[in-house]
C-alpha cells in the first residue's frame, strides 16, 4: 500500500511540474493532466480534500462553483438554447484540481522549486523560439509567422505572448532563489526578464506585453530602492538603454504591422466593423466610450430584437443619430454588449459560458457584436453568475490574500510572492482575456488559486520552501 502511494505522488508531482509543457502542447493535454490529477490526488488522498473545518474559505470557495450549476440550471430552463448544463458541471474538475494541489502543498507533498524550474525552462524556450520567427520568418520546427504574430509552437493558436508572460513570471522567482550573489541576483533576473519581453513584444500579443512591461518596471524599481543600485551609473545607463530600445522596438512594430496590413483582410474586416486595426499599444477599454452607449435609450430598436442586427436596418442609414464607434480594436463593443446583458440580470447572470448566444440579443443596437467570450474575465464572471458570483469568486481571492499577508512566515516566503505576482496581472481589471471558463485558462487560474490556498495553510518553513 506504501508501495502504491508513493508511485502516486510521483505521478501527481510530474503531472504539476510538466504543467507548462501541457500548456505548450495544447488543449487535449491540458485537460488530460487535470483529469489525471484528480484521479491521482483522489486515489492518494481520498475523502481527506474534502475536510473544510480548518478552512471557512473553502466553503465560499465551493459555494462560486455551486452557484455556476444553479444559476445556469436556470437558464437552461428559461432560455434552453442559450446554455449546456452540462458544462457547469464538469467545470467542477477545477475545483478538485485546486482542493488536490492545496493539500498536496500543506503535506510538504510538493516542491515549488521544481514547478518553478518547469516555468522558467519552458518559458526560455518559447521566447527564444518566437525571437527566432521573428528573425527568420519560420520558427525552429518550420512553423511560418504570420502577418500580426509569431505563435511559436502554439501554430493557429495566437498564445505565445500569454504563455511567456505566465509562467516567465515564476520563472523569474525561481532565479532569485538559485543566484545567491548579489549582482547575479540582479544581472540574471533582469536579462532573464528582458529576452521574454521583446519575446512577447514580437509575438504580437499586445497585452500580454504591457503586462510583462509592467511587472518589469516594478522588478527594476524594487532593485532600484532596495539594493541601492541607484548609485551605480552602470545600472541607471543599462537601464535607460533598455527603456529606450523598447519604446523604439514598440513604434517599429507599430509601423511594420499598420504597413503589412492595410491591404489585408484583417484591415478591411475591422473598417467593417468600424474599428481601426490593433497596433503594439491598442486594446485598451475606453470608458467614456462605453459608459455613454450602455446608458443611452434605444428604446426604438426594440421591435428588431431577435430578428436582425443593426447594419440591415432602415435606422442604419441614419449616421448622424447613430454612430459608429471607431477604435483601436473591438474590444469596447464587446464590453458595451457584455454590460448591456449584465444589466438585465445583475444578481444571477446567464449561466457558464453563455455569452455566444445572449449577445444575439443585442446585436440590434448599434455597437453591439457577438463572440464566443467576452475577453475580460471580470465581465465574463458578470455576465454567467451575476454579482452574486463575482463577488464571491474574488470575495475569497482577497480574503486569501489578506490572510496570507497576517502570516510573517508568508511575508518573506518568495513562493508566495510568485504566486500572488500572476494572480494580481492575472484579474487586472482593464486588460483583455481569454475565456475564464476556457480550459485553457481555468486550469491555470485554479492551479495558481490551489498554491495560494496551500501557502496560506503552510505554519512551518518546510525544505521545499
Amino acid at each position: 500500500m506504501q508501495k502504491n502511494n508513493k508511485i502516486l505522488l510521483l505521478l501527481l508531482n510530474w503531472l504539476i511540474y510538466l504543467f507548462p509543457l501541457f500548456y505548450i502542447l495544447g488543449n487535449f493535454f491540458i485537460n488530460t493532466s487535470v483529469v489525471l490529477i484528480s484521479i491521482t490526488g483522489l486515489a492518494l488522498y481520498r475523502w481527506k480534500i474534502f475536510d473544510f473545518k480548518k478552512d471557512n474559505l473553502l466553503f465560499l470557495i465551493s459555494s462560486f462553483f455551486l452557484i455556476i450549476i444553479i444559476f445556469t440550471f436556470f437558464e437552461s430552463i428559461s432560455n434552453p438554447g442559450n446554455v449546456k448544463l452540462y458544462k457547469s458541471i464538469i467545470f467542477l474538475r477545477y475545483f478538485i484540481l485546486l482542493l488536490i494541489v492545496r493539500y498536496a502543498l500543506i503535506n510538504d507533498h510538493i516542491n515549488l522549486k521544481k514547478f518553478l524550474i518547469s516555468c522558467l525552462v519552458c518559458s526560455t524556450l518559447i521566447s527564444l523560439d518566437v525571437i527566432f520567427q521573428f528573425i527568420t520568418g519560420k520558427n525552429i520546427i518550420g512553423l511560418k509567422s504570420t502577418i500580426q504574430h509569431r505563435s511559436s509552437f502554439f501554430g493557429n493558436e495566437y498564445v505565445a505572448g500569454g504563455f511567456i508572460q505566465r509562467f516567465s513570471i515564476l520563472g523569474f522567482f525561481f532565479t532569485l532563489i538559485v543566484f545567491k550573489k548579489r549582482y547575479l541576483k540582479i544581472l540574471i533576473p533582469t536579462t532573464f526578464l528582458v529576452l521574454c519581453f521583446f519575446a512577447t513584444l514580437y509575438s504580437g500579443n499586445k497585452m500580454p506585453a504591457v503586462m510583462l512591461l509592467t511587472f518589469i518596471l516594478i522588478v527594476l524599481l524594487f532593485f532600484f530602492l532596495n539594493f541601492g543600485i541607484y548609485k551605480n551609473r552602470v545600472f541607471i545607463f543599462s537601464s535607460l538603454a533598455v527603456l529606450a530600445i523598447v519604446f523604439f522596438q514598440s513604434e517599429k512594430l507599430n509601423s511594420l504591422y499598420l504597413s503589412k496590413i492595410k491591404n489585408s483582410y484583417y484591415f478591411a474586416h475591422s473598417q467593417a466593423l468600424g474599428a481601426i486595426p490593433n497596433t503594439f499599444i491598442g486594446a485598451m477599454p475606453n470608458a467614456k466610450i462605453i459608459y455613454s452607449e450602455v446608458t443611452r435609450d434605444y428604446s426604438e430598436l426594440n421591435k428588431y430584437k431577435g430578428k436582425t442586427w443593426f447594419h440591415h436596418t432602415e435606422e442604419f442609414k441614419d449616421k448622424k443619430k447613430y454612430r459608429y464607434i471607431k477604435t483601436r480594436s473591438v474590444y469596447n463593443n464587446l464590453y458595451i454588449t457584455s454590460l448591456d446583458l449584465f444589466l438585465e440580470k445583475p444578481l444571477t447572470g446567464r449561466g457558464i459560458k453563455s455569452f455566444r448566444e445572449t449577445c444575439k440579443e443585442r446585436v440590434h443596437l448599434p455597437n453591439r457584436i457577438c463572440s464566443t467570450h467576452q475577453h475580460n474575465y471580470h465581465l465574463q464572471i458578470l455576465n454567467d453568475t451575476g454579482l452574486i458570483g463575482f463577488l464571491i469568486f474574488f470575495g475569497t481571492i482577497v480574503f486569501v490574500i489578506f490572510k496570507c499577508f497576517k502570516k510573517s512566515n508568508l511575508r518573506s516566503n518568495i513562493y508566495f510572492y510568485a504566486i500572488l505576482s500572476v494572480i494580481l496581472i492575472e484579474f487586472f481589471p482593464l486588460r483583455s482575456t481569454g475565456g475564464f471558463f476556457s480550459t485553457i485558462n481555468s486550469a491555470y487560474i485554479f492551479l495558481m488559486i490551489g498554491m495560494l490556498f496551500g501557502l496560506k495553510e503552510l505554519d512551518y518553513k518546510s525544505k521545499n520552501y
